[in-house]
């Protein structure tokens, strides 16, 4: 499974926006092997948007991943704002995209940050409408191109709404569909 993912991966344009569709056993080795790539392949520094788990865990399976979490800006949409930590943002959860797209701005506008990774479009639509998902994809999307940045959303093929991989598809340079 990690050897096809490496395949998708290559001759990807420099700036390029992918959808990652994954069975949930896979999910997260694969998610980490995204990150990986992003991270420690192209030498990038970006922005985890976390949906599924609270920024304490998954900074520890990038550890154990071997994943310089360092190079990685979070913002935490699970655990509320509970939490302090030097390289995160906590929120108070994914129900507000407007409260998510405003901590987003200033990651478009940081030369240093070259990816917006976001971890769960599934988590997103336990909360909004697929519609407005789409929208606030397809937004954020737009402004990814805008700044010449990469982009990474990954979705669950057992959670995912078929109409929402089909309409985000056609904004994305590529859709992995590991599931097949």
């Amino acid at each position: 499974m990690m050897e096809k993912l490496a395949d998708e991966l290559r001759d990807l344009p420099r700036d390029f926006v992918v959808l990652a569709i994954m069975p949930e056993k896979h999910f997260e080795p694969a998610n980490m092997r995204l990150v990986k790539y992003l991270v420690h392949e192209l030498g990038y520094h970006g922005a985890y948007v976390a949906m599924n788990k609270p920024y304490s865990n998954v900074s520890k399976v990038m550890e154990q991943s071997n994943i310089d979490h360092n190079k990685i800006l979070f913002i935490d949409c699970v655990s509320g704002q509970k939490s302090k930590a030097q390289n995160c943002v906590f929120l108070n959860s994914m129900e507000s995209l407007t409260q998510i797209g405003i901590c987003l701005d200033p990651v478009y506008k940081n030369r240093d940050l070259s990816f917006i990774f976001l971890d769960s479009l599934d988590a997103m639509s336990v909360y909004h409408d697929k519609r407005v998902v789409v929208r606030f994809v397809r937004n954020m999307i737009e402004r990814i191109r805008e700044h010449e940045m990469s982009g990474v959303m990954l979705g669950l093929r057992e959670e995912t709404d078929r109409q929402l991989i089909n309409e985000l598809s056609v904004v994305c340079d590529k859709v992995i569909d590991m599931t097949e």
